[in-house]
């Protein structure tokens, strides 16, 4: 009786595939500069790069969150995310100075179905509340069980919605 989940689909830069407009995209054939990403990823922006000349619809751009310290569901997962983007001490301690902090995150570092499902809810999508394990198959690439937390409504377990490296 258990259903299926379909894993989340890897993506090959050679299979550039054309989405609809959102409007969460860049501009098409943006001047604007490439957005610093917090991660430490030597090849992040020349991904950025290919994916802004491609035009590509869902990874050509980037995913903003503020992190406010005082609050505990923005301080698991901003730290799940530190630890998925190896984010350099001085960014990762940032906000202890202010109490807040916001990443700027490029959008390769996530499924094509997160970006997907990010782009369509709009304004209504959160971070910071997890998945269930159904639909975190379908949309992570992996269950890292570093990135599990228990819901407080029952003793289901959930997902941080977590960039891949």
């Amino acid at each position: 009786n258990k259903s299926k989940s379909t894993p989340a689909k890897k993506v090959n830069l050679s299979e550039m595939v054309q989405k609809p407009p959102s409007k969460r995209n860049l501009p098409k054939k943006s001047n604007l500069a490439i957005p610093s990403c917090v991660c430490s990823w030597k090849y992040c922006k020349s991904y950025q790069k290919t994916f802004r000349s491609k035009e590509h619809e869902i990874f050509n751009g980037v995913v903003q969150v503020e992190f406010v310290e005082e609050d505990k569901a923005s301080q698991v997962v901003k730290h799940a995310w530190d630890r998925h983007l190896r984010v350099d001490r001085d960014t990762r301690e940032s906000w202890k100075v202010t109490g807040r902090c916001t990443y700027v995150v490029a959008r390769h570092h996530f499924t094509e179905a997160m970006i997907t499902e990010y782009l369509k809810e709009g304004d209504t999508w959160t971070w910071k509340v997890p998945l269930s394990e159904e639909r975190a198959k379908t949309l992570l690439w992996s269950l890292d069980p570093a990135d599990s937390v228990k819901k407080k409504s029952s003793a289901e377990v959930g997902y941080l919605k977590v960039p891949n490296f």
